[in-house]
């Protein structure tokens, strides 16, 4: 016979709020960890990224007489995200009369990553300047280009550089999460004394990629992700210390170099070149 006041198993109050205690404590110890053994993991496919877009460029380049795919807009200016990636948002297609609302199948690294119809065609002229834009807004279909996109990218900061646009990725609001880099170009243009110093300044850079000079190929950094110009120039962030937008070093960048490698550099303020990279031509 069983008594009905005997104790049933369990846990008395203390023993209840000692194993929450503990699972409390394991919790503050793991989640940390995770979190940055996450972060870890989206660098490692961010730089793989990277080294497929300085794959698909090395190939470009052999199709294209040793060209990189860096072009002017419209005669007057860089798009830096113009090498590849999806539509950019709608937003881009009243911005400067449309300059930088640039297409997927105007996009030159797109056809070595993502072979085959990607859209259909938009009816947007071919500019001057050899790229087409939307024509209509209900060609501005969502596509997924996951090579283009940073796992960690949450906020744009082309809208109103230097500073963040709350609410949309760099991916979602340009259609590329990198930029190629064009810090040579102030550094040609300073050295151009008349006529066209933007087509210029293209010209010797592309001469001087062609033929491997004034840089050394495992410095000179080709794409970074969008806080490199941020940081090189000392400018402030919504009064915010610079950090990188995707893994949360301040003043790192994800970046890929001339010969294909991918690295995850500390950016000097104001610098032109770091430990391990070059943003300009080494000119004597």
């Amino acid at each position: 016979m069983t008594s009905p006041h005997a104790r049933q198993p369990g846990f008395t109050l203390i023993e209840l709020l000692v194993v929450i205690s503990i699972i409390a404590l394991l919790m503050a110890i793991l989640l940390p960890v995770l979190g940055a053994a996450r972060r870890d993991a989206e660098l490692i496919q961010s730089l793989a990224n990277l080294r497929q877009i300085g794959t698909a460029s090395t190939a470009f380049s052999a199709d294209n007489k040793g060209n990189v795919p860096i072009t002017s807009v419209g005669g007057s200016g860089f798009c830096t995200w113009s090498f590849g990636g999806k539509f950019a948002s709608s937003y881009w297609s009243s911005r400067s009369s449309g300059l930088f609302d640039i297409a997927p199948d105007s996009r030159p690294l797109n056809a070595y990553l993502y072979p085959g119809p990607m859209h259909p065609p938009v009816s947007g002229k071919v500019g001057p300047d050899g790229f087409t834009r939307p024509g209509k807004e209900s060609e501005r279909i969502d596509l997924d280009m996951a090579v283009f996109k940073s796992p960690r990218d949450i906020a744009t900061m082309q809208r109103s550089y230097p500073n963040i646009t709350p609410g949309i990725s760099c991916y979602d609001d340009i259609g590329n999460s990198y930029h190629y880099n064009v810090k040579w170009y102030y550094q040609l243009r300073d050295r151009i004394t008349s006529g066209n110093k933007l087509q210029k300044s293209l010209d010797i850079a592309q001469d001087y990629m062609k033929k491997e000079i004034n840089f050394q190929t495992s410095r000179l950094v080709l794409y970074n992700d969008q806080v490199v110009d941020v940081i090189r120039t000392g400018s402030s962030n919504s009064g915010l210390n610079v950090v990188d937008s995707d893994f949360g070093l301040e003043n790192y960048s994800a970046m890929v170099f001339f010969d294909g490698h991918a690295a995850f550099e500390e950016v000097i303020p104001q610098a032109d070149s770091g430990v391990n990279y070059d943003l300009t031509f080494d000119l004597k």
